[in-house]
């Protein structure tokens, strides 16, 4: 799974509103759905409903700020379908993180398959987890710059 690939069909948008994990979560769904960014064989109900079924039973805020929601199941049809929005809150969140810090940062990740949806969630914890992308992060860098960051971190093989 490329990441850069999955952001540029996700975008980065900022400002999301919401002042908890539910909330922002409705926020999130609400740009999307009206962005067209949701697949059209998915309902923004069912993938919000989805999202929020996989907060009740754990977490997805990581620590550090960060919070990758993803739903429960599959929610893209194909491949093609599959992306990673970023928000970034206009407030920084109370999200059940594990260090008590709030959420500053918040990746949707939207897969496929389990498989597709492991590697994507395994790459951007580690991207993560790079001083120089947090840094982006935390000043709340547009699209353009993490893209071309992540294409850097994580070079495609040359053929």
């Amino acid at each position: 799974m490329d990441l850069v690939e999955l952001l540029h069909k996700g975008k980065v948008w900022m400002n999301l509103g919401g002042s908890d994990s539910h909330g922002a979560l409705s926020a999130a769904v609400s740009v999307l759905e009206k962005s067209a960014r949701i697949p059209d064989t998915v309902r923004a109900a069912d993938l919000l409903e989805s999202l929020l079924a996989r907060e009740q039973r754990s977490s997805t805020a990581l620590g550090g700020g960060l919070a990758f929601p993803h739903p429960t199941a599959s929610m893209a049809p194909d491949p093609s379908d599959a992306f990673i929005a970023l928000f970034y809150p206009r407030f920084a969140l109370s999200w059940a993180s594990p260090d008590g810090e709030p959420v500053k940062a918040i990746f949707m990740v939207v897969s496929n398959n389990p498989k597709d949806h492991l590697i994507a969630l395994s790459r951007l914890a580690k991207a993560c987890a790079n001083s120089g992308f947090r840094e982006l992060l935390d000043r709340e860098a547009g699209q353009a710059e993490l893209c071309a960051y992540l294409g850097a971190f994580f070079p495609k093989p040359s053929t």
